[in-house]
């Protein structure tokens, strides 16, 4: 874990850019996503934003954005270390060690790890 907190998704944000929840910007939630694969995503809610203290696991998340960008193929979005603008809550779908998820409304993009994460990095892992 890190002592950063990091967001994976969106494309092109920049050290100052706002991270806005999918019922501000429109795009796809993980909601939608969870619909999609046939789960219960009822308790993720599309008016916060997720965080995590694992980097890979957002690089995850950014990779997973690829439907996008269709004409691209399995090319997904960026990973960035951000700060969490309050309240910051715990995600309630996160299973794992507390603070391991969170929710807010929004956050600040502090640094751009890495742009154009490729689905096929966590193909083993996701079954692909």
């Amino acid at each position: 874990m890190s002592d950063f907190l990091f967001h994976g998704g969106a494309r092109d944000l920049n050290p100052g850019d706002s991270i806005l929840p999918p019922d501000r910007t429109g795009v796809e939630s993980v909601r939608d996503w969870a619909a999609d694969a046939g789960l219960d995503g009822s308790v993720i809610r599309t008016d916060r934003v997720f965080l995590t203290p694992h980097m890979e696991a957002a690089a995850m998340f950014a990779a997973l954005s690829a439907a996008r960008w269709p004409a691209e193929r399995g090319v997904g979005g960026d990973l960035y270390a951000v700060m969490a603008e309050p309240p910051i809550e715990p995600d309630p779908d996160w299973s794992g060690e507390p603070g391991g998820s969170v929710q807010c409304p929004s956050a600040v993009v502090l640094q751009v790890v890495r742009r154009r994460i490729a689905l096929a990095e966590f193909s083993e892992v996701l079954s692909l």
